[in-house]
């Protein structure tokens, strides 16, 4: 009996050793696309708290640099300081600091703090304060290191005095005659030429010149001068002083102070006696070796100093 036999047609995909899947096809608004989407609100969830962590650890650090007081001035270390003392340095440094910058933050902020403009306003206020340098040490404290003035020279034009420094240039209007730690050495111009804050009246030498004056008279020759020196113009090197007995003289800078004293020595030890060294009017020391003095109601005399007599009287 014959058998029939139906055999199926070969396809390309039962003949295949892998056979490809079947492809999935996502329909818009499907599953997957919920999923991508749930995804997405996580990450931009995890993105806001860490952003809300970020500002909070910035604003906390803010507050403890701007706000707090963490970094405001709390302690002052001072060394120099003989004159003024320690109360009255940190006073003029709390006043200087005091306030606030835009009006939000401590002008004592050490992160805001301006050494350089700090020491210029104390060297401003303080006529004592020749020098300063000030260190910024964090979390708080200020560093002063500073150098005082032995004396306070001032330059007097008119009715006009001002204060100068140790170049010679005037720093400010004079408001501390009241300062009575230290000398006080005026320098008169008698040209009254007008002056200002800035102007530079003098040289450094001439002013170790003067500054020297008052204890050279008063260790070498016994004149206890007055505090006022008087002088013919600006960058004159000539100069009359008074003593508190009324005896003028008068020096010249481009002289040197040893070789004045000690013509003025031969003065009043040989040239005239004992009572009349305590009568004379003036003593003119200008030209070196030379003097010319006057006594009351007679004309001006002159004496030479030789220079043998010079050298015997500076090693004596």
């Amino acid at each position: 009996m014959k058998k029939l036999f139906h055999l199926r047609p070969k396809t390309p995909d039962r003949l295949a050793l892998f056979q490809k899947k079947t492809e999935r096809k996502f329909i818009r608004g499907g599953h997957g696309e919920k999923q991508a989407a749930d995804l997405s609100d996580t990450w931009n969830m995890r993105s806001i708290g860490l952003m809300a962590l970020w500002l909070l650890f910035v604003g906390a650090v803010g507050y403890q640099l701007f706000f707090s007081g963490a970094l405001s001035v709390s302690r002052i270390e001072i060394d120099g300081a003989n004159l003024l003392t320690q109360g009255e340095i940190e006073q003029l440094l709390h006043e200087t600091m005091m306030g606030k910058h835009a009006g939000i933050v401590d002008r004592d902020n050490l992160l805001f703090l301006s050494e350089r403009a700090l020491a210029e306003r104390i060297e401003m206020v303080s006529p004592l304060v020749r020098s300063i340098e000030i260190r910024k040490v964090f979390p708080g404290t200020l560093r002063v290191s500073l150098l005082e003035r032995g004396h306070l020279t001032f330059w007097c034009s008119g009715d006009r005095c001002f204060l100068i420094d140790e170049a010679g240039v005037i720093s400010e209007p004079a408001e501390h005659f009241g300062e009575d730690r230290v000398q006080h050495l005026f320098l008169r111009d008698e040209s009254s030429k007008p002056a200002s804050p800035g102007d530079q009246v003098a040289d450094p030498a001439f002013l170790d010149f003067v500054r020297g004056l008052p204890q050279a008279l008063a260790e070498q020759s016994d004149i206890r001068m007055t505090d006022t020196v008087y002088l013919p113009s600006k960058y004159a090197d000539e100069l009359r002083i008074e003593s508190e007995n009324g005896l003028v003289l008068l020096l010249s800078s481009s002289v040197p102070l040893e070789k004045t004293l000690n013509t003025l020595r031969i003065v009043r030890e040989k040239a005239v006696s004992a009572e009349q060294s305590e009568k004379l009017v003036s003593v003119d020391l200008r030209v070196p070796s030379k003097a010319f003095y006057r006594l009351p109601d007679e004309p001006v005399t002159e004496v030479s100093a030789p220079e043998s007599a010079m050298k015997s009287q500076s090693e004596e």
